[in-house]
């Protein structure tokens, strides 16, 4: 359990306000392995669209809007007081936010220094450099006791622009809930997953896939306004099925199982959850080395790393993957299991997760030993 003269109680609340099934995914997993080892409960988005959200007396419910910057209901007053409401009446102490939200903001100013308020950034530098979504962070970090990023590449970076002292920062890396694996082969294809975005390489995509007419390639997510040209070149290649809009969680794990391998054909990366989601059904990934994803893949074990931008060396890694025998593959497939489990496990990161709140908590009592 937690303790702390300065908490208001032991225990902490998870607190996501995110439709992003990877955040929802992250919120239930971490209670899960937290649960029955210290208090801990959850405040998440109403209708989730995660598979493993969880309904128990712990878990707490709101409607609010989707994220991230202004839409309708982001000054809906009452409706941001019933989220403080709901947080409030978990009896924790430790406030942990697992994604971005305005509505963060006015929460963490209601709760005030009566609790221990962790801020979580996924994106130390926003990928789309939005100044909107920058500065929502920016006042989320400011009104937050810590700030958790999930990769220590960028810890310079979140000093700079949030202005951070170093005590303030924390490294916690990324997890998910981790099934058992059937490693089942797939068909042969390449799967390009993700919410469409520029910056992951739409444009790049196009040119993978001409130069690899024999093999075969699945396109899965929404796209925003500025990709969906680029995602629209893409319909109608006769090596290729485009499906242009959200998948449930069903439709997710039915593509990353009839694939075999998955392509991150990025500009710019943080870290990656694709790569996570790839690991978890072992599936081994093509990925340009950028960001922090030289720190998911291990070059030649894992799947390929490739120097940022050389689409001649991509597609080389796509060809010699597509022509790999049955006994390679299952090296590579078994390989991404077994690193994604040790490093992405919310099983396996909550005692590192204990450990980071015994750091916030060091001069106030921090965990008793119950993790």
């Amino acid at each position: 359990m937690l303790r702390s003269d300065s908490v208001r109680s032991d225990g902490i609340c998870l607190v996501s306000l995110s439709g992003n099934s990877d955040h929802q995914n992250a919120l239930y997993s971490m209670f899960k392995a937290l649960r029955g080892r210290c208090k801990v409960a959850t405040v998440g988005a109403e209708n989730p669209t995660s598979s493993n959200a969880c309904h128990t007396a712990d878990n707490h419910y709101v409607a609010c809007p989707d994220r991230p910057g202004i839409a309708k209901g982001t000054f809906d007053f009452a409706a941001i007081e019933n989220v403080v409401k709901a947080i409030k009446s978990t009896g924790c102490g430790i406030v942990y936010f697992e994604s971005v939200h305005l509505w963060n903001c006015f929460i963490l100013m209601r709760l005030g220094k009566d609790y221990v308020r962790v801020t979580t950034l996924h994106d130390v530098v926003p990928h789309d450099g939005s100044k909107s979504v920058l500065l929502c962070q920016k006042l989320q970090c400011r009104l937050s006791d810590y700030v958790v990023i999930k990769s220590a590449e960028f810890a310079n970076d979140a000093r700079r622009l949030y202005n951070l002292p170093s005590d303030q920062l924390l490294t916690l890396g990324v997890w998910r809930d981790w099934p058992t694996c059937d490693f089942r082969v797939g068909d042969g294809s390449f799967l390009f997953f993700g919410r469409m975005r520029k910056y992951k390489g739409l444009s790049t995509m196009k040119r993978i896939i001409d130069s690899c007419p024999h093999v075969h390639f699945t396109v899965m997510g929404a796209p925003d306004k500025e990709s969906k040209p680029f995602l629209d070149d893409l319909q109608g290649l006769p090596n290729t099925v485009v499906v242009g809009r959200e998948v449930n969680d069903c439709e997710m794990r039915n593509a990353f199982q009839n694939a075999s391998w998955v392509l991150l054909p990025y500009e710019s990366a943080s870290q990656s959850g694709v790569i996570i989601d790839a690991y978890k059904y072992g599936k081994p990934v093509v990925a340009f080395d950028v960001g922090a994803v030289s720190s998911q893949v291990k070059d030649g074990v894992t799947g390929f790393l490739v120097p940022a931008g050389d689409i001649s060396a991509f597609v080389d890694a796509v060809e010699k993957a597509a022509s790999m025998d049955e006994a390679a593959y299952a090296a590579f497939s078994h390989a991404a299991y077994e690193f994604g489990s040790e490093r992405y496990s919310a099983e396996e990161l909550c005692e590192d997760f204990a450990r980071q709140l015994n750091i916030m908590l060091a001069d106030k009592g921090g965990f008793d030993g119950a993790i």
